[in-house]
């Protein structure tokens, strides 16, 4: 992303990709500044235009030569407590990114990333009571529910109930939209991973939000 970008920019290309952590360029593509923390950038939504800048809530990149054997790269993740890194070739450009889990991958063989889950995207539990990946499609939550959720720049199930909540939700918080409640099952970071939706009688379009904070 961009450094001069505005949050109205910025937050539907989040909340679409579901990415938790991006890389900031400023002007160049080449340049890159910092890295951008999803659930930092949604505490400062409600920040007036006109003192939103990017540039002040990135954190500090790290950059390695592509030559950086892996081991050692695993070294550097845990003694600056960092998840990605920015690749340079040998002239200095960049080449790509790598992140802790790469790593763990190539020591360890393929981590199964819970957002890349292969089990169906919605799952019954009872006639009224469904488990939802968070990367279900909106199209197919409409298709499947017979509903018209709106699918514009979100257009998955997990970006649209992220955005109903209009913050980083906790597991176990509700939020009622129509018909349809849903309850955050599992997060990891600031991603939702897993719903639960429980189906209610048919109300009127308007009502979108009413949020439940779990009991403690």
């Amino acid at each position: 992303l961009n450094a001069n970008d505005t949050m109205k920019k910025i937050l539907p290309k989040i909340l679409k990709n579901f990415y938790s952590r991006v890389p900031i360029y400023d002007e160049k593509e080449e340049n890159i500044i910092g890295i951008l923390l999803t659930k930092v950038l949604i505490r400062h939504r409600q920040q007036p235009k006109d003192k939103f800048h990017l540039k002040n809530i990135v954190k500090p990149s790290i950059s390695v030569p592509e030559t950086r054997k892996i081991k050692d790269m695993l070294q550097d993740f845990k003694k600056m407590k960092r998840h990605i890194a920015i690749v340079l070739d040998e002239f200095g450009s960049v080449s790509g990114l790598v992140t802790l889990e790469d790593i763990l991958e190539e020591l360890v063989g393929e981590i199964d990333s819970e957002m890349r889950q292969e089990e169906s995207p919605i799952t019954k539990i009872t006639e009224k009571r469904f488990r939802l990946a968070a990367t279900c499609s909106i199209s197919h939550f409409n298709e499947e529910f017979h509903c018209e959720l709106p699918n514009g720049d979100i257009t998955t199930i997990g970006g649209f109930v992220f955005g109903l909540f209009g913050r980083v939700p906790r597991s176990g918080e509700s939020i009622s939209y129509d018909r349809f409640k849903f309850r955050v099952e599992k997060m990891k970071g600031a991603r939702i991973l897993n719903l639960h939706l429980t189906l209610s009688m048919p109300k009127s379009a308007e009502a979108p939000e009413q949020q439940e904070t779990p009991k403690t």
